[in-house]
């Protein structure tokens, strides 16, 4: 069960609209929905993030709770939809409203007729049959009587409307704001197309591609084209937005154009490249099945599937001399050669700037075959220390070393040991799921045992409506536990397994159904 509830309004104009409702609820479904604004000071802040869920009871009746476990209302529902920018439609006795995450009706039962639900805007009928485009809160944004609304696919923050009227096509947010209006061509039989990726929407009618930031709701930028140009991917920092032209499922020309937008220009690759993207945040071209690193002039850098990258300018380099060897850059420049190694890794794979290499199996090299070592990024060795199998240094800094592929343990950068031996140390998340004679256990980034070696089966997760990341654990006497590896304190122990929602996790017995927050809260038992 999750709080995805299907809903029965209708539209007598259209009677393919309550598909399109299925649709929207299935891309909505879960509760941990974030919406995004810029702050006062211009940062990204979470501005509507869903704190309430609703529970079904074995009489298909729906009440509402919060992650606190607090029942906010009874069982009067008869069905209800996810939360989208703070509300949501409920049905009771066959009429619809909207509800906030409080408990609060924001539209009470009876006020109108039909509900059919837009990207956090809705289309409502009222008795006389008059038809009116409203928000999240109830408030009228405007009557559409002669207007059709169309939802962006993919999209829970924006509207397409269509004035008949006055003959012009309208996007308007979920607040109600008119983010950019254009009149409808008689040349085009096409409704606008769209897309979105990592904060910027695109709109592509009539020969025109228009680019939109959705927090702010502003044009970043527009041009002329025959082919959409989806926003495919886009730097951390936002600077650079990458423009492919989206598939053919988007637009009726099947042509390729690769453009990046950076420093308020529009560069075209489409000759250069296949496709551009970020690959952790390594800007890559591709071409005829070959990757190349991209500079910060957007020329082809190095041959990416033969080196180690930390970025741009600092990465290892294969060479192919007769003794092989691996070559050090710094600031784009040679800074060192080392004979008779190469790279067991290559890609980006790099994210604290400690290489590793292996010991060639080279004739012509005296060294030792097989064996790793880690070298800083000027080429001089990190540490006077080989092993018998080592991996790349992860994102904690830490990487898993052996010396008799028997014992497994963690080092840090400066080669200094962090826990105890383990047989198995498998990372998740954060954490490592560790073995030893043959049992699980949990380890945190400091080498600290979370949980001893002494279960049989152990897997992590990340729960993003508590922000916690939780451990599902089977005991050695088939126990089921449920632990809290964030704040590091189980939360239930059972002898029925724990099945986890969104929101909520649930014990079924023979006898009964019993639902827990994340906090170990029984919020609601069912015989």
């Amino acid at each position: 069960m999750d709080n995805n509830f299907n809903y029965n309004t209708s539209d007598k104009s259209n009677k393919l609209l309550p598909i399109i409702i299925a649709i929207i609820l299935i891309a909505i479904v879960g509760a941990g929905i974030f919406l995004l604004m810029k702050g006062t000071d211009g940062k990204k802040t979470d501005i509507k993030e869903a704190s309430s869920f609703f529970l079904q009871n074995s009489e298909k009746k729906v009440a509402l709770f919060n992650k606190d476990g607090n029942k906010l209302t009874d069982f009067i529902f008869t069905s209800a939809g996810s939360f989208l920018n703070g509300s949501a439609l409920v049905r009771k006795d066959n009429e619809s409203g909207l509800i906030n995450e409080n408990g609060k009706m924001l539209v009470d039962f009876g006020k109108y007729k039909y509900f059919l639900s837009y990207a956090g805007l809705y289309k409502v009928t009222d008795a006389e049959n008059n038809y009116f485009l409203i928000d999240g809160t109830g408030k009228v944004i405007t009557d559409v009587k002669d207007k059709k609304i169309t939802s962006f696919i993919g999209i829970n923050h924006f509207v397409l409307l269509e004035d008949e009227k006055n003959n012009t096509y309208s996007i308007i947010n979920y607040q109600g704001k008119e983010v950019i209006k254009f009149p409808i061509s008689s040349s085009s039989e096409d409704i606008p197309a769209v897309n979105l990726e990592d904060g910027y929407f695109s709109v592509f009618y009539n020969n025109k591609n228009y680019i939109f930031d959705v927090e702010t709701d502003k044009e970043v930028v527009s041009f002329d084209t025959d082919v959409h140009h989806c926003v495919s991917d886009v730097s951390e920092d936002g600077n650079t937005i990458i423009l492919n032209a989206c598939s053919a499922w988007y637009t009726k020309l099947n042509k390729k154009s690769v453009k990046v937008f950076r420093n308020n220009k529009t560069i075209d690759l489409t000759d250069k490249c296949d496709n551009v993207f970020y690959e952790s945040e390594v800007l890559l071209c591709s071409k005829n099945y070959k990757k190349n690193l991209l500079d910060k002039d957007l020329n082809l850098g190095v041959e990416y599937s033969k080196a180690n990258v930390k970025d741009i300018n600092t990465y290892a380099l294969e060479n192919s001399s007769s003794t092989s060897g691996v070559e050090f850059y710094q600031n784009g420049n040679l800074s060192k050669k080392v004979d008779c190694r190469h790279l067991p890794n290559k890609g980006r794979v790099n994210m604290t700037g400690t290489y590793l290499l292996r010991t060639d199996y080279n004739s012509n090299c005296a060294a030792s075959p097989g064996l790793y070592e880690y070298y800083k990024a000027n080429g001089e060795k990190a540490f006077d220390k080989t092993y018998v199998m080592a991996q790349q240094f992860d994102e904690n800094g830490l990487a898993k070393v052996s010396d008799d592929k028997i014992n497994y343990y963690l080092i840090d950068e400066a080669g200094k040991k962090i826990g105890q031996d383990y047989e198995v140390i498998f990372p998740q998340l954060n954490y490592y799921v560790v073995t030893k004679n043959k049992l699980k256990g949990v380890m945190d980034k400091d080498g600290k045992e979370l949980l001893k070696p002494e279960y049989s089966t152990i897997s992590v997760s990340l729960n993003k409506f508590v922000n916690k990341t939780h451990a599902r654990i089977t005991t050695t006497d088939s126990k089921y536990i449920l632990y809290n590896l964030t704040d590091n304190k189980e939360i239930i122990k059972s002898d029925y397994q724990i099945k986890e929602y969104v929101n909520y996790f649930l014990i079924q017995t023979d006898e009964v159904k019993q639902y827990y927050t994340y906090n170990g809260k029984l919020i609601y038992e069912e015989k």
